[in-house]
């Protein structure tokens, strides 16, 4: 959720905005929906279920998104209105949606999501011509040891698996630390940010045999790749870019 990656404040700020959207006479009804992507009364409801999820693709996050760019870009000729409706000038509400529409950002997105000792999450050019060394610079590049011969490469569908493993429960002891399908949906939106052809390598050893995978009942290990007590990730070598998926918890 980008929005909780804003302070207290800024968080009210966007309150405000869509209430001020949704009650006012900011923008005519006929335009309405075609501004926002949804009624007023959809609008509304978002308000009342504050905060939402603005993950991607949920009505939270088109909510904000359509709210604030319509606010700051709209012609609708009430600037001192909004001030007073939201408490903020114009140059302070843009930094506000500048902010929340940096932090929707992958990485950021992760990082928020999955609490743990350290979550490395990237997506980076690479020049490495070799492969494993593409994956062993992308490693160094965050302070997590280079694996070497020890990468075990596996398939998209394993390595999908294994992200959205590591982002679902904690290691140790399998504690649920968000919904199984936003951990999905963060998974394959972070293989999907490299160029094709893509190649996925791991440093776990998991029971993918079992056709309930992933489940915290699975045997697995993995080779530490940093000091931390428990170390899983995935990193994916596209055609020019990498990326980086690695979650450190403690017992």
């Amino acid at each position: 959720m980008p929005l909780a990656a804003l302070s207290d404040g800024d968080r009210e700020v966007v309150r405000r905005c869509l209430l001020a959207a949704a009650r006012g006479d900011l923008f005519p009804e006929e335009e309405f929906h075609a501004l926002f992507g949804m009624t007023r009364g959809s609008l509304l409801e978002v308000v009342q279920g504050w905060p939402p999820d603005d993950s991607p693709g949920r009505p939270g996050e088109l909510a904000i998104n359509n709210c604030l760019l319509n606010l700051l870009g709209y012609p609708h000729g009430r600037t001192a209105d909004l001030r007073r409706l939201v408490g903020v000038p114009e140059p302070l509400l843009r930094r506000i949606y500048d902010a929340w529409r940096d932090a929707g950002d992958l990485p950021v997105r992760v990082k928020v999501a999955r609490k743990a000792v350290r979550v490395t999450c990237a997506v980076e050019s690479l020049s490495s011509t070799s492969v494993l060394e593409a994956a062993d610079s992308l490693m160094r590049n965050h302070a997590l040891r280079p694996l070497g011969a020890a990468w075990r490469e596996v398939a998209y569908d394993l390595a999908l698996a294994i992200c959205a493993h590591v982002l679902l429960e904690d290691l140790a002891y399998g504690y649920p630390c968000m919904s199984a399908t936003h951990a999905s949906t963060l998974a394959r939106e972070l293989l999907a940010a490299t160029p094709e052809p893509r190649r996925f390598f791991t440093n776990a050893w998991w029971g993918e045999s079992r056709s309930d995978f992933p489940h915290r009942d699975v045997v697995w290990s993995f080779t530490n790749a940093s000091d931390s007590t428990f170390d899983v990730g995935v990193v994916c070598i596209g055609a020019d870019a990498g990326a980086i998926l690695w979650v450190e918890d403690e017992d």
